[in-house]
C-alpha cells in the first residue's frame, strides 16, 4: 500500500508541468511583451488575486524587457 502511494506521488511530480519556466515562458509562450485580453480562444486563463500570485504583472509604457512586463 505504501509503495503504491510513494510511486504515485513520484509519478505525479515527474509528469506535472512547471507553470512558468526559468526563461519566462509558459507552454513555450513568452510571458512578456504585448498582451491582448480576449474572452474566447485564449492562450491562458488569468485570475487576479491579492495574495500569493504565480507571477507579478506590471503594465509599462515602454518596451518590456523583464518577465511579467
Amino acid at each position: 500500500m505504501y509503495v503504491l502511494l510513494i510511486f504515485s506521488a513520484a509519478f505525479m511530480s515527474f509528469i506535472s508541468d512547471q507553470p512558468i519556466s526559468s526563461d519566462c515562458k509558459c507552454k513555450e509562450i513568452k510571458l512578456y511583451g504585448r498582451v491582448q485580453f480576449v474572452e474566447h480562444f485564449e492562450d491562458f486563463k488569468i485570475k487576479f488575486v491579492d495574495n500569493f500570485p504565480d507571477i507579478k504583472v506590471k503594465f509599462v509604457d515602454y518596451n518590456p524587457s523583464k518577465c511579467g512586463e
